[in-house]
């Protein structure tokens, strides 16, 4: 029966897999790494400047858990960086018992589980280990401290301080990429990465670089070109050269600017002839004229200021037919804007009117008929505020005429009445008289 045991042991050892070191760092600058090669508790080695981990806070908690699973499955111990050194007594309404982090000689802690509660004693020295039971999907599913002899032989755990650590590479074009970090670990966590950590990274197009963590960044170990993200698929406007670096393309020796093209950074910008009034177009490559009538099928133009001029010596009736006519005797005289695409496009050498001439003419019309119908409304306003003046006076000035002419009238009436009484008088003093005569 025993000799079955022994051959079962000795078929795990030879035939299993061994279990892997690996590290998980953490975005807090913190790594932990765990190691499965069973020591006794002070032969516990954390290289870099590490020590055995502390497990006080729920974020620490969290991280060691995370680094545990999709390890192994079963029960696993880890020695962690607690102990009770002799004559020390246990203290059982202590969180951490009487035990101590080694990491900063701290009794100071957030979390406390404890499995089996820790002996009642002072006489011995007693270490603190992590159990963790994972079940068959490697998750964790118990976990919790349990104090033992610091000769008994477990992995361990170390917790180390880095300020220099990087994420995981994002880059576009890349196939696949592995990493080796200086701490002779053989797995890694792919979130963020240590300080010094090596990337092979081969793209998507056969080319292989090696990278290496350097101050938060992956720098290239050959040329320290520093363009990671675009080093397997430059961005647009750039091509990579026969070194591998991503180099601007010059898009202006395409010519894809009717008048003048100007190269940046990654693209290009086109300018027009701005003194002479012309501007960039919808398409932000070809000009056109801010203000004007664009004559010719290619890209003679006529400018503003000879339009104006036509517009205003023309007929409203005959409108179409003078433009049309103004227009055939300039382009004559007139410079192209790129003398690359010359202006005539008839068999006479005559440049003619493009199919939007009716419609600039129209409204070059219309832009002179307002004001004439404003301006005559405002007139005929003002005739009337005048004749009304005018009538509101006039009636005032008859009404002052008829007053006056009333007042003479009824004098000369009470002036005749005057005259007739008086004749009246005297022809009585004369029909006296007489009547005294012939009584005489």
């Amino acid at each position: 029966m025993h000799l079955w045991i022994y051959l079962v042991f000795l078929w795990k050892a030879v035939l299993c897999e061994p279990l892997k070191d690996h590290m998980l760092c953490t975005d807090l600058f913190t790594c932990y790494s765990a190691h499965y090669t069973s020591v006794a508790y002070d032969s516990a080695f954390c290289e870099n400047k590490g020590v055995l981990t502390t497990m006080s806070t729920e974020q620490e908690k969290q991280s060691i858990l995370q680094l545990l699973e999709n390890t192994n499955s079963g029960n696993v111990s880890f020695w962690i960086g607690l102990k009770r050194e002799k004559q020390q007594c246990t203290q059982k309404e202590l969180k951490l018992r009487g035990f101590r982090w080694k990491e900063g000689n701290s009794n100071q802690t957030e979390v406390s589980k404890w499995i089996k509660e820790p002996a009642l004693t002072c006489t011995d020295s007693r270490c603190g280990t992590l159990k963790v039971s994972l079940n068959r999907n490697k998750v964790v599913q118990e976990w919790g401290w349990e104090e033992a002899s610091c000769k008994t032989h477990y992995g361990f755990i170390c917790k180390y301080r880095d300020e220099e650590i990087c994420k995981a590479l994002q880059i576009k074009g890349m196939s696949v990429v592995n990493y080796t970090a200086h701490y002779q670990l053989t797995k890694l966590s792919v979130q963020y990465l240590p300080s010094k950590t090596l990337a092979n990274v081969t793209c998507q197009s056969g080319k292989t670089v090696v990278l290496k963590c350097q101050n938060q960044a992956w720098q290239l170990t050959s040329n320290g070109y520093t363009d990671v993200e675009y080093m397997c698929l430059c961005k647009e406007g750039h091509i990579q050269s026969d070194e591998g670096k991503c180099v601007d393309i010059d898009e202006c020796q395409k010519n894809p600017c009717e008048f003048k093209c100007i190269n940046t950074v990654g693209s290009f910008a086109c300018e027009c002839d701005k003194n002479k009034g012309y501007a960039l177009g919808e398409d932000k490559k070809s000009c056109v004229l801010q203000k004007g009538i664009q004559i010719g099928s290619g890209s003679t133009r006529m400018p503003f200021g000879d339009i104006t001029s036509i517009v205003n010596d023309m007929d409203l009736n005959a409108g179409e037919k003078r433009l049309t006519e103004s227009s055939t005797r300039l382009s004559s005289t007139h410079q192209p804007l790129n003398e690359r695409n010359p202006a005539p496009t008839s068999a006479s050498g005559f440049t003619t009117l493009v199919h939007d001439e009716d419609f600039k003419s129209k409204e070059t019309r219309s832009n002179v008929f307002i004001p004439v119908v404003v301006g005559i409304v405002v007139l005929v306003l003002l005739i009337v505020i005048v004749v009304g003046v005018f009538k509101c006076c006039f009636r005032k000035s008859s009404k002052k005429l008829k007053s006056r002419k009333r007042e003479p009238s009824n004098g000369s009436i009470d002036l005749s009445a005057k005259n007739t009484d008086s004749a009246q008088h005297v022809n009585e003093n004369a029909i006296e008289k007489e009547n005294n005569y012939v009584a005489g």
